[in-house]
């Protein structure tokens, strides 16, 4: 105990400072030490627990992301990282962030490499991981446009469209700032996707086609195919021809020569250009003769396609003066291509130019034999097309012998029947052509456009016609009519009045398209189409704020006058009630039933100037209820020019140059016209117009009648 206590004594004395027993001092201690203690298990549990939880959290930070890799901060004298001293003196500058590493050029392209290998081997989806994750890893910049590429193929073999235009537009976008080659890559790769898929709007196409083009002057397939889509345009042929005239058929890769010759053709055609016409295809027919001499295999369809070349070459030496030439092709074609119409079509007009007319008849008569052992499907274009154009020989012929023949109905000068009518006009239509009267033209205005009348009519007027005389003397020669008051017992007479009109279909929705459209607008999917209500339409149209002749304020042609053509069916309120539909076009011999015949029926309704520019089709009739149309018809095989001008630049530039060979009249309220089969027309509102037209198909026995009709 004492040994004990003298060592607490020391102990104690130690802990105040003083002398050891060996007499040397003791420092002070600055803290006393605490006896050792126990450790609770509750405390452990605690620990435990607190571990656990922070474990738990550094796991759900891998999940989030947050296992990524800091690069290892430099180390200051002191042992702390540079990082935080210097946030010690700079606290309120933020450390400049490190841009991802860029791949080098040789690892990039040994990826690109493994890539291709794998496609090779079929595995598509590794091969764009791979590439995907390159581009995130921060590729070389020279190789970023041939690695979309290689994506977009990749995505197009796992059938994934989407991310395959997404690629082509990434590559686009990356290629703005790189040079004109890359440029013109990447828009072309851009441009043959919106091709291929056929559903992207045209304009897109265009202008990305336009870029592949500025880019690189010379590139062939895309001043083909820049052609092409301007060509499916109403106005867009001349532009297309400058394009097409630069393409080297030997250097198209996406098509093939004889489609940008064909469309070359078809532009010169469409701008009047009738020698270049010629010239176009006859190198398409050299073209076939040379692959012919060749031995080379050529396709069906462009077998086809070099038949319808040797037609088009055939026309415009006809219509230039050159009927032998013609004849001559025309008979070389005959044996490559017997069963081609096209070429028995060309045939015939050829030997009626050359003024071999029994030889023409015997030929329309061997035809008309031997496509009665056509199916029926297959004989309805060739008896559209051949007996049309019999009919206009036929005409032409009795025209120039009316000894030998019947005169066709409406040829020469006008009759004095036809002069008579339009000089003691009935005193209803005057006061309507006059605008007197407060209900003339049905409440509609009643300006005309007095520039743009003409007394001229060398088509028949035919008050009371009947059904069957129509047949045979009209339907069945394809010449056109007029028949006078053939809607004065409509329902429309009434209802279409103005302020009825308005009230009853206010509510409905019609398509607006300018006049210049309108032609082509079908066949080529909606060209400026915008659907607005019938009110809006008819307020802005013909209301007092209405622009002059319906034209918008900043255009000057009536090729932008707003025209409305309207599906009759509009439900069980459509204006299908409002008509009655004529019984001379009723006979079994035209082409369409009635079913088809009332999903192709219309209603019109435009102010005066609009219009609706050259084109043609199968028979059709047209009833005007209330206003005023001129109408210009032209027979086939009569040049016509420029399909796609407004109809008030193509009657002062053009008219003049076809003017004797072309059918001419005014149709007044009440009246209906006749236009027959494969006649290119073109007609202009005169007045504020109504009314409704209807195609009803060819006449199918047209060719048969006339050859047996030309026998006797």
């Amino acid at each position: 105990m004492a040994r004990a206590r003298r060592k607490g004594d020391h102990a104690n004395l130690a802990s105040k400072g003083g002398v050891t027993a060996t007499g040397g001092e003791v420092p002070p201690r600055t803290r006393p030490r605490s006896p050792p203690s126990r450790v609770s298990r509750g405390a452990v549990t605690t620990v435990l627990v607190a571990v656990s939880v922070a474990v738990v959290c550094w796991r759900v930070g891998l999940l989030r992301g947050g296992n990524e890799k800091k690069p290892l901060q430099p180390r200051s004298p002191d042992g702390s990282s540079a990082a935080s001293a210097s946030s010690k003196t700079t606290a309120h500058i933020e450390p400049p962030r490190r841009s991802p590493p860029t791949v080098t050029a040789e690892e990039t392209q040994r990826e690109i490499r493994k890539a291709h290998a794998d496609t090779q081997r079929g595995k598509h989806r590794l091969a764009v991981k791979r590439l995907e994750r390159l581009l995130s890893r921060g590729a070389h910049a020279d190789a970023v446009l041939d690695i979309r590429f290689s994506l977009a193929d990749g995505y197009t073999a796992l059938g994934d469209d989407a991310a395959v235009e997404t690629q082509l537009r990434l590559a686009d976008t990356h290629a703005q700032g790189r040079s004109a080659a890359e440029r013109s890559d990447a828009a072309w790769g851009l441009a043959k996707l919106y091709l291929n898929r056929k559903t992207a709007p045209r304009a897109a196409i265009i202008e990305v086609l336009r870029r592949v083009v500025d880019a690189n002057p010379a590139h062939d397939n895309a001043l083909h195919w820049l052609g092409h889509q301007l060509m499916q345009s109403p106005t867009g042929y001349t532009e297309a021809l400058q394009y097409l005239s630069r393409v080297r058929l030997d250097k198209l890769t996406d098509s093939h020569p004889l489609d940008t010759v064909m469309l070359l053709g078809q532009a010169h055609e469409r701008v009047g250009n009738l020698e270049g016409t010629a010239a176009a295809f006859a190198e398409a027919v050299n073209l076939y003769t040379s692959m012919k001499q060749a031995g080379r295999e050529i396709p069906d369809r462009i077998r086809y396609r070099f038949a319808l070349s040797h037609f088009q070459y055939g026309k415009a030496l006809v219509q230039l003066g050159h009927a032998d030439r013609a004849l001559e092709l025309a008979a070389a074609a005959s044996y490559d291509f017997p069963d081609v119409y096209h070429i028995m079509d060309i045939t015939g007009v050829a030997l009626a130019a050359s003024g071999r007319w029994n030889e023409t008849l015997a030929h329309y008569g061997n035809v008309a034999r031997h496509l009665d052992e056509w199916p029926s499907d297959a004989r309805a274009m060739p008896d559209r097309v051949l007996g049309a154009t019999f009919a206009k020989l036929l005409h032409d012929h009795d025209h120039k012998h009316p000894g030998k023949g019947q005169r066709a109905a409406g040829s020469g000068d006008a009759d004095a029947s036809n002069q008579n009518r339009h000089r003691r006009r009935p005193a209803a239509a005057a006061a309507m052509a006059d605008g007197d009267g407060a209900q003339a033209n049905g409440g509609w205005p009643t300006q005309i456009l007095h520039n743009l009348t003409t007394t001229r009519c060398n088509i028949d007027v035919r008050p009371g016609l009947t059904p069957e005389a129509f047949m045979s003397e009209y339907a069945g020669r394809n010449l056109p009519v007029i028949i006078p008051n053939a809607v004065a017992d409509w329902p429309a007479r009434t209802v279409w009045q103005r302020g009825t009109f308005a009230a009853k279909y206010g509510d409905k929705m019609v398509r607006v398209r300018r006049s210049v459209d309108i032609a082509y607008d079908n066949e080529f999917g909606g060209l400026g189409a915008a659907e607005v209500d019938l009110r809006r339409y008819l307020d802005e149209t013909f209301g007092p704020a209405a622009a002059p002749i319906g034209v918008d304020p900043a255009a000057s042609s009536t090729g932008n006058t707003r025209y409305v053509l309207q599906a009759l069916e509009w439900g069980d309120d459509g204006f299908r009630e409002d008509y009655i539909p004529p019984q001379h076009f009723e006979s079994p011999n035209f082409a369409w039933n009635r079913t088809t015949r009332d999903g192709a029926a219309l209603a019109y309704f435009g102010p005066a100037g609009s219009s609706v520019t050259l084109h043609e089709h199968t028979n059709a009739w047209n009833a005007l209820v209330f206003g005023m149309k001129r109408w210009i018809m032209l027979p086939p095989y009569i040049q016509n020019g420029p399909t796609g001008l407004p109809v008030e630049q193509w009657l002062e530039e053009w008219y003049p140059k076809f003017h004797d060979d072309a059918y001419e009249c005014t149709q007044y309220a009440g009246d209906l016209i006749y236009v027959p089969t494969n006649f290119m027309h073109t007609l202009i509102n005169l007045q504020a117009s109504i009314g409704v037209a209807v195609e009803f198909g060819h006449n199918t026995r047209l060719l048969k009648d006339l050859v047996r009709a030309a026998r006797h």
